[in-house]
């Protein structure tokens, strides 16, 4: 039986924000609605926080911005303690002219694409449309900010995955296949076990043609790649929604604490998410690191799509 090595704990370097009701992940996620958030006060917090941890180097937001002039407080504090930031875009009106205002605070954009079908896409999205998606990656595309295009990954999908590689390398975009994880509370058609292997298989070829061009973000397919594909969820990172609950990520089901008692409660939450029956003992622990946080229903729960899932590997 393999026992798992004792697990360093580090202070996170990296969050992301939910800094508006409405997201560009609001259908694959249960994004919290609230009328009239305090996003005023949530940026308070979050640079209260960041002056208290120098670890932080880098924060990812993503939202519709209708706070305007809270998010560039947060902005231009963070470009004075060089703090990288991205923004998961939704590419209506608003949310562009934001994005143009405060180019040079940001380091990378993250756009999300769904389908080379425009009413497969559109039906997938509420505002963030086909054409103003690719209006903007083509306006965006040679411009020396860091850009992902991230593909979310359904049965309905699939497919496509290979065509929608070429055209984020065409745009020059690096590309992240993002798998649906199966717990994050919506309707989807999230992979099937089987379709997963076949995406992992896909994906192990794609990644011989775009090398670090294509992300990989899915722990459970260590065994197609030549190194681990570990979540940092909890491990370097953690997501706080629009009303500052931490989660592990934003496809986590599972609220942990408030992002004022995040720094007392870290160790804590990290140690338990080391600790589950289905992995501690397993050989492979060090390749996947215990799986997707969205793939589980609890903090130590199996990831759902684990191929070691019947516990005869130990």
């Amino acid at each position: 039986m393999s026992e798992l090595k004792k697990v360093h704990i580090y202070p996170p370097i990296f969050f992301s924000l939910q800094i508006g009701n409405n997201s560009v992940y609001s259908k694959f996620i249960d994004c919290v609605y609230k009328e009239n958030i305090r996003i005023d006060e949530l940026v308070n917090n979050v640079i209260n926080y960041l002056e208290k941890t120098t670890a932080i180097i880098g924060l990812s937001l993503y939202g519709d911005v209708f706070q305007e002039s809270s998010i560039e407080k947060l902005l231009i504090f963070c470009k004075s303690k060089n703090i990288k930031t991205s923004y998961d875009i939704s590419c209506e009106k608003m949310n562009v002219s934001f994005f143009n205002n405060y180019l040079n605070y940001f380091d990378l954009v993250r756009v999300l694409f769904f389908s080379m079908d425009p009413q497969k896409h559109n039906k997938m999205f509420f505002g963030n449309e086909f054409k103003e998606v690719t209006d903007f990656i083509k306006t965006i595309s040679l411009n020396k900010i860091g850009k992902v295009l991230v593909m979310p990954v359904l049965e309905n999908n699939l497919k496509e995955l290979e065509s929608i590689c070429q055209f984020a390398s065409d745009n020059n975009f690096k590309i992240n296949p993002l798998p649906i994880p199966v717990w994050c509370g919506t309707n989807n058609t999230v992979l099937s076990k089987e379709h997963y292997e076949i995406f992992l298989n896909k994906l192990a070829t794609l990644k011989n043609i775009y090398g670090d061009c294509l992300y990989l973000d899915v722990p459970a397919g260590y065994k197609h790649f030549t190194k681990p594909s570990i979540c940092p969820g909890l491990r370097l990172s953690f997501d706080v929604n629009s009303l500052g609950q931490v989660r592990p990520c934003k496809f986590s089901s599972f609220i942990l604490c408030d992002l004022i008692n995040i720094q007392r409660y870290w160790n804590s939450c990290s140690e338990l998410w080391h600790s589950a029956d289905s992995c501690k003992i397993c050989v492979d622990y060090d390749k996947c690191g215990g799986g997707c946080m969205g793939n589980k229903k609890n903090i130590c729960d199996a990831d759902y799509y684990c191929s070691r899932g019947d516990k005869t590997h130990v």
